[in-house]
Formats: C-alpha cells, structure tokens, sequence
C-alpha cells in the first residue's frame, strides 16, 4: 500500500522516466496551493489528498520542487497517500467510528471510549482529524478492531526520555534523538 512506498527502505529503486528520484517530493509549478506528491520506490507519484495528510508525514514544505505538467506526467500515478501510521486518529464525516491508522493505510476501528482511554489518554479526542470520505472509502483497508491492551503498529511511544516504535507484536526503541529525527519523527 501507500505508507509502505513511504516506510520501506532497502528495496531496489525503480527508476522512473523523470528526473527525480525516489523520496522526492513534487507540485506543480505556477499554481497556489497545487497537490505535492511522493515519488516512491517504484517510480511512481503518489498524491496527499491535502494539506493534513502532508503534515503526518512532514514538518513543512521546504522540500517541496515545484516542477512543469510534463515533469509530473513522466510519473505513473500510484494512488493517494494515507495518515502516517501512529500520528492522529481518523475519522469522517459520515461515522461515528474513529479509528487508528496502521502502515498501508489499515484502519483499526477503537469501539469504545475505554479502549480509546487506554491507548491515547483522556484527551484521545484532541487527536481525531477527519479524512475526505472519497480518500477513506478508496485509500484504506479495514483490519481488527483495537483492544485496550495493544497499541496498533506504527505507535510512537515515549518512557522518560526513551522513545520506541511498536512493531506489531514488538516495541523497539530508538538508539537516539538522532535516530527518531533520521526516521522523520
């Protein structure tokens, strides 16, 4: 799926007809307010649906190029870019059910206010953005509801000053500040 273009590393890059390479973000040129997409690891342009989406994934748009419609057109479109995994819970407009988002845009539904609790704290809430309903429906997959006792892949966890990434069934910590930086955290 998408957030695995974006979190996979070590694969073999497939290069593409245009000029830049895997990792590089794109919009176009001349137009306000234009779609930035992620060139990924297959050669192709991957879109944020908009703005808050982005900002999951990047803390600004400084490494944004803006390039011509025929720059963009060398690229094959991949799809649209989810949530990055453990930054917010998501939503939208048309359900009541809010849900965690784990790499390649799998959603885990919290089913009640308890389990919401547990995980994310009283103010779980504050973390909830909603998603365009057409990206939603087309974007992510459902997986199994979420437990009290289980934190969903992706989550970024902080004890003291240790910061970790659970994975699955394991949590690993980060080595350093450095490293949570290095992983665009």
């Amino acid at each position: 799926m998408v957030a695995t273009v974006l979190c996979t590393t070590g694969l073999k890059v497939k290069a593409a007809d245009g000029s830049y390479g895997a990792g590089s973000l794109l919009a176009l040129q001349g137009v306000k307010g234009a779609a930035v997409y992620y060139i990924g690891s297959d050669g192709k342009k991957y879109v944020f649906p908009d703005e808050k989406t982005y900002m999951t994934w990047y803390a600004n748009f400084d490494d944004v190029v803006r390039v011509s419609v025929t720059e963009l057109d060398k690229y094959a479109n991949g799809g649209a870019i989810t949530y990055r995994p453990g930054t917010k819970l998501v939503t939208t407009t048309d359900t009541t059910h809010i849900y965690a988002v784990e790499p390649g845009g799998v959603l885990r539904w919290i089913p009640t206010e308890t389990v919401a609790k547990a995980l994310y704290g009283d103010k779980w809430y504050t973390k909830v953005q909603n998603v365009i309903p057409g990206y939603f429906s087309s974007s992510y997959t459902s997986g199994s509801d979420l437990t009290a006792d289980k934190y969903p892949t992706g989550t970024l966890l902080q004890v003291g000053s240790d910061q970790y990434y659970v994975d699955g069934t394991s949590v690993r910590k980060f080595a350093s500040a450095d490293a949570f930086e290095a992983n665009n955290f």
